[in-house]
């Protein structure tokens, strides 16, 4: 009685167990025992239908042609004398097993995310090295276009070491050329 009381307080919160949910839990313990008592025997039940199952696995099966052309395949033929039985070999093993399939699956998938790796660190290197030249090659047009607009004159070193100015048209066709290797070189 107190496991029934205990029981209808945790459901219903009320202190007495009601008249109504009492004969219920009462049942419910009963119910709990019977199992108790009898549970290495549902035990051994279940084994042997398990077992009885497992051997139901081996049954014959057969293939037969109906009157309509149909082939069908069952285990229970209409006419035993037209049906055939098949023999399935049910010892050999065939397919992907655990050493042979997936090993190779796993090897094959193995390499070739290594070498996806190998190609991915080559790309990174050779996008850094490229990254690299072009950081150059932009610091070098900023700093072509500064001295340009510093300047008051530019003038180039001839073969003769003499210095020949650039003219008005020379200077803005060359400051020209340095904003557009800066557009080009820094943007990357």
């Amino acid at each position: 009685m107190y496991k029934a009381y205990i029981i209808c307080r945790l459901f219903t919160g009320y202190q007495k167990a009601s008249k109504y949910v009492e004969p219920y839990v009462k049942i419910m313990f009963q119910l709990f025992n019977f199992y108790r008592v009898f549970e290495g025997l549902y035990m051994k039940f279940f084994l042997a239908l398990l077992l009885l199952c497992a051997t139901s696995a081996f049954a014959e099966i057969y293939k037969w042609t109906d009157e309509n052309g149909n082939v069908h395949f069952g285990d229970n033929p209409n006419n035993k004398e037209k049906a055939t039985e098949l023999k399935i070999d049910t010892e050999s093993r065939t397919g992907v097993t655990h050493s042979s399939g997936r090993n190779k699956d796993r090897d094959r998938l193995l390499k070739n995310r290594a070498e996806e790796r190998v190609e991915k660190a080559k790309k990174k290197k050779k996008y850094e090295a490229k990254k690299k030249r072009m950081r150059r090659k932009c610091l070098l047009a900023k700093d072509g276009l500064d001295q340009h607009l510093r300047a008051s004159a530019i003038y180039k070193v001839d073969s003769k070491g003499e210095r020949k100015y650039y003219s008005t048209k020379q200077r803005a066709k060359s400051l020209k050329r340095l904003q557009k290797s800066i557009s080009k070189y820094c943007s990357y």
